[in-house]
């Protein structure tokens, strides 16, 4: 489990009374350090598929967690971006390697007291990701 200063310095981090926060009253420096520790746990689990314009898509994924990090379900495509002539042979295969990225860094370590702020998360895998 992540420490209990993994947020110290960011105002509005953290909670006097240990329950937590709702996602809205977290601060950017909040969600800007979530987004970061999310990232780093999905990176080594991230391969972008190699081929024509393979680095033009980005895959959108929402997946829910439970307060001790596992995964709620299965985690959903929303969409994929980037797609063209030359790449429409890859989508398939970054689609598959973004759940399978998610599914492989499960469970997550991340402060149970900023649980509402990480219950449900969106994000990208792009060829960034994997650098």
């Amino acid at each position: 489990r992540v420490g209990a200063d993994f947020l110290s310095g960011v105002s509005g981090a953290t909670s006097t009374q240990g329950k937590g926060q709702p996602a809205a009253a977290l601060g950017p420096a909040a969600v800007s350090a979530l987004n970061g520790a999310i990232s780093r746990q999905l990176k080594p689990h991230w391969a972008a598929p190699q081929g024509a314009d393979a680095e033009l898509l980005v895959t959108t994924v929402r997946f829910r967690l439970n307060k001790d990090g596992s995964l709620d379900g299965d985690p959903q495509v929303l969409r994929t971006t980037g797609q063209n002539d030359a790449n429409s042979a890859q989508v398939k295969r970054h689609q598959e390697q973004a759940i399978r990225a998610v599914k492989l860094a499960a469970p997550f370590n991340l402060p149970e007291d900023l649980y509402n702020g990480w219950k449900v998360i969106t994000t990208n895998f792009d060829r960034r990701l994997s650098q």
